[in-house]
C-alpha cells in the first residue's frame, strides 16, 4: 500500500528560557504535542541569567498549565539527588511530565538531563503508527525520482515489515484499483546504501517493474 505520511516523534522535549518565561511558542509546542498524544517533558535553560522571580515565575506558569484540564499532567521538577530512571521507565505510559532546570554555561542540571535521555527508550512500536519487522510490507511514498544511470527511485516511509535488495513488492493502487509487482533493485537510508529496511524508517527504494513493458 502506498500514500503519504510523516514520522512520529517518540517523545516531545520543550525548551522553555528561565528569563523570557513560557511563551506563546511553547504554548503551540505543547498543544502539538498533546494533540499527537507524544509524551512530553520540560527543560528550562539559562537558569544562571534568569533573575530569580523570574526563574520562579516561569516554573509556577509551567506547572498551571500542565495541571491544566486542557493538559492534565502531573509536573515534577528533578532535582539532583532524584531517580531520573524512574521518570523515564513511566514517562511513556504515564502522565508525569519532568521538568529539567539547566544552565549550557554552568553545566547545572545537564547530568541529569543527560542521564535521562539516555535511558529512553523508543516507542516506534508500542506508538500504533509503526507494525512489527516481521509484520507484512506497507510502505507509503511521499516522493518520486527518475534518477540518471538508476533508474526509478521512490522515496517514504516504511510502516510495516521489512525490505531487502531483491525483494518483491506491489506497488499501487493505480486508477483502476490494481497493483502491480516490483522489485527492489536498491535501498538507501540517510542516503547511504544499506543491506535490509524495517519499519519505522524513512527510505528510499530504486525499484523496477515486473510487468511488461511500458507498464
Amino acid at each position: 500500500m502506498f500514500g503519504l505520511v510523516g514520522l512520529m516523534p517518540d517523545y516531545s522535549m520543550i525548551i522553555v528560557g528561565a528569563n523570557m518565561g513560557v511563551s506563546r511558542m511553547t504554548k503551540e509546542h505543547l498543544g502539538i504535542s498533546l494533540a499527537l498524544k507524544v509524551p512530553i517533558f520540560i527543560v528550562i535553560t539559562k537558569i544562571d541569567i534568569a533573575p530569580q522571580n523570574v526563574f520562579e515565575d516561569t516554573k509556577e506558569t509551567l506547572m498551571k498549565i500542565l495541571k491544566s484540564p486542557g493538559c492534565q499532567r502531573i509536573p515534577v521538577i528533578v532535582k539532583p539527588e532524584d531517580d531520573v530512571s524512574v521518570f523515564a521507565q513511566s514517562l511513556a505510559s504515564d502522565k508525569l511530565c519532568p521538568i529539567f532546570t539547566i544552565s549550557n554555561v554552568t553545566g547545572e542540571g545537564l547530568p541529569k538531563l543527560k542521564e535521562f535521555l539516555a535511558l529512553l527508550s523508543s516507542r516506534i512500536y508500542i506508538s500504533g503508527h509503526f507494525k512489527k519487522p516481521t509484520d507484512p510490507v506497507e510502505f507509503l511514498i511521499d516522493g518520486v525520482y527518475q534518477v540518471s544511470g538508476v533508474g526509478l527511485v521512490v522515496a517514504g516511509t516504511l510502516r510495516s515489515g521489512t525490505v531487502a535488495p531483491n525483494t518483491t513488492l506491489l506497488l499501487g493502487p493505480d486508477k483502476s484499483g490494481n497493483f502491480k509487482p516490483v522489485i527492489v533493485k536498491s535501498i538507501h537510508h540517510k542516503r547511504t546504501p544499506v543491506e535490509v529496511a524495517i519499519s519505522g524508517q524513512a527510505v528510499c527504494f530504486n525499484i523496477k517493474s515486473l510487468g511488461k513493458k511500458g507498464d
